[in-house]
């Protein structure tokens, strides 16, 4: 923990005057989220790998929601991405499952962040998708 401080603080004294605040983010899904593996199949009933790209127009030709229920959405989802021509659907590895570790403040940074408010202007944002 000492360690860590210490190198908080190297960073500090050598950036502080351009490091305006530290925002933690708390970015949360649920296992079974649109953009994890298996959230889809496809048609002979793989899941996808991580890092593949999932177009509106892969929906019922490669890939399709494990629950068909979602069918609608996904197809819905993944068009309004691409209509704003800056994203499209990327398959993600498991990250920040809801009540996982993956989803908690690192112990070290809540450290600092409860024991020192003073030290930086620290701000705690949450983002949840």
């Amino acid at each position: 923990m000492f360690v860590y401080f210490l190198i908080m603080n190297c960073l500090h004294s050598t950036y502080g005057e351009r490091i305006g605040s530290i925002v933690i983010t708390l970015d949360s899904h649920h296992r079974e989220h649109i953009a994890h593996s298996n959230f889809w199949k496809s048609l002979d009933g793989n899941e996808p790998p991580p890092f593949t790209q999932i177009l509106s127009t892969d929906i019922g030709i490669k890939w399709v929601p494990k629950d068909e229920f979602n069918l609608q959405h996904t197809l819905e989802y993944t068009k309004s991405l691409e209509s704003k021509g800056r994203f499209t659907l990327i398959i993600w590895p498991d990250h920040c499952i809801i009540g996982s570790n993956g989803q908690a403040v690192g112990t070290k940074i809540n450290y600092t962040r409860i024991l020192y408010p003073n030290f930086y202007n620290l701000t705690f944002s949450s983002f949840h998708s």
